[in-house]
Parts: structure tokens; C-alpha cells; sequence
């Protein structure tokens, strides 16, 4: 939830909890807490600060810092240089814009292997992506095209760890 600290202070905040398991027997051991807690201070109509901590809950990365500016520079032009997701945006339309981003993904999810042991498994890439985003009065749907690279699996147990190759990606969402 963003709330209002004044008039030139925003803070977002939220909180999550789910399974993310195989829901076989591991699912219990599956359960993460990720969420994050970021501040926002505008400066100008053009400049906002941000400072935060994002909780991933993972087993390689557990927080990662965030920080970083988002700068107007023209009106169709939003910099977002904010770690760990930077983006850069131009507004095409009153309703569509094109974006080129980077970000860490992956995830931490519980497993059972196949002789009944549980583990857990993190997988890892780092990704550059564009996309085209649609605005509507209500929802935002976005298209997507990526690169992802740096890509590995890991076990909490080390058995398997492997690199993977790098590969496109193609993300679809619809925000309403």
C-alpha cells in the first residue's frame, strides 16, 4: 500500500506470504515471507528520490537494498534509475509506451526429489527486457520481450547445481 507521509513523501509498503512448493510433502518448508518497504521523496515535478529494502526470501539472495532516482527529462521520457530494476521509459501515446528494463529474477521454491528427500531449489538469471505498455482508464496491459543470462539452479543440498544457457523470453500481463 502507498501512502501519503506528507506532501512530498511517499511510502510504499507490502507484505506477502505464500507457498511456493512442488505441494507435495515439501510444501511446508515452502513457505517465504517476501515484501519490501520503500520511500519516496519528490524533489521536483521531475526528480523523486527512492530508498528502500526489498525482502525476497530467497536462499541466495534473502534482501537486496534498493535506491536510486526516477528523473523526467521530457514529458514522454521517465528514467528510472532505481537498483535493482532500472527502466527506461517513452510514453508513444496518451495510452502506450515502450520500455527497455533490467532485473534480477528467480526464485526459492521447496522440492521433493525423487527419492522422497526434501530440498530446496533457486533458480537465478538476470534479465533485459522491452516491452510495450498499454494504459487504459482502469488496467495496464503489457508485452514483453526478454533476454535472460547469467541463468543457474541451485540446491540447498548442492546436488544437481548446474548453469543454464541464456534464452528469450516472452511475458504477457494485465494489470486491472
Amino acid at each position: 500500500a502507498r501512502r501519503a507521509i506528507s506532501d512530498s513523501d511517499f511510502v510504499d509498503c507490502k507484505f506477502g506470504v505464500g507457498a511456493f512448493s512442488d505441494l507435495e510433502g515439501s510444501a511446508r518448508k515452502g513457505i517465504r515471507y517476501p515484501g519490501h518497504f520503500v520511500s519516496y521523496h519528490h524533489w521536483n515535478s521531475d526528480c523523486i528520490s527512492v530508498l528502500g529494502v526489498e525482502v525476497l526470501d530467497r536462499d541466495d539472495i534473502s534482501a537486496l537494498p534498493v535506491g536510486g532516482f526516477v528523473v523526467r527529462w521530457m514529458d514522454d521520457l521517465l528514467m528510472e534509475l532505481v537498483f535493482p530494476r532500472p527502466r527506461l521509459q517513452l510514453r508513444l501515446s496518451e495510452d502506450r509506451a515502450m520500455y527497455v528494463a533490467g532485473e534480477l529474477g528467480g526464485g526459492t521454491c521447496a522440492i521433493e526429489r525423487l527419492d522422497r528427500r526434501y530440498d530446496n531449489a533457486t533458480y537465478r538469471d538476470l534479465r533485459v527486457t522491452f516491452g510495450v505498455v498499454e494504459f487504459g482508464d482502469e488496467s495496464e496491459g503489457v508485452l514483453e520481450l526478454g533476454f535472460a543470462f547469467d541463468r543457474s539452479i541451485e540446491y540447498r543440498s548442492t546436488a544437481g547445481d548446474r548453469d543454464l544457457d541464456s534464452t528469450f523470453m516472452l511475458r504477457c500481463h494485465v494489470l486491472y
